[in-house]
């Protein structure tokens, strides 16, 4: 599997597909309420693999995480480059402060 494959997965309109809909409306009811989300995911993958493209679903749920993991990542190196970014305007400010009030 690649990450095309991923990508065109995440990007397919389950919402609108009306085979995939009624599937899942088929066996919704027959889902323990607490597992639905995981479920829907999984019908998801093997309606996917069936009707679209080949699909491994333990390999997307690895990459998925891999994904996020990355994110993640960025999003915390952002955050400390703002910090950096404040830290050292609050320090020109001070200097600015201190060249005014000479």
């Amino acid at each position: 599997m690649d990450e095309t494959t991923f990508r065109l997965f995440e990007d397919f309109d389950f919402e609108n597909n009306q085979n995939f809909q009624a599937g899942w409306r088929s066996i919704e009811t027959l889902i323990d309420p607490k597992k639905k989300r995981s479920e829907y995911l999984r019908a998801q993958a093997f309606f996917f693999a069936k009707n679209v493209s080949m699909f491994d679903y333990q390999q997307y749920l690895q990459w998925r995480n891999k994904q996020k993991i990355k994110s993640e990542g960025a999003a915390n190196e952002n955050r400390s480059n703002l910090g950096s970014l404040v830290h050292n305007l609050n320090k020109q400010s001070m200097k600015i402060m201190k060249i005014k009030t000479f």
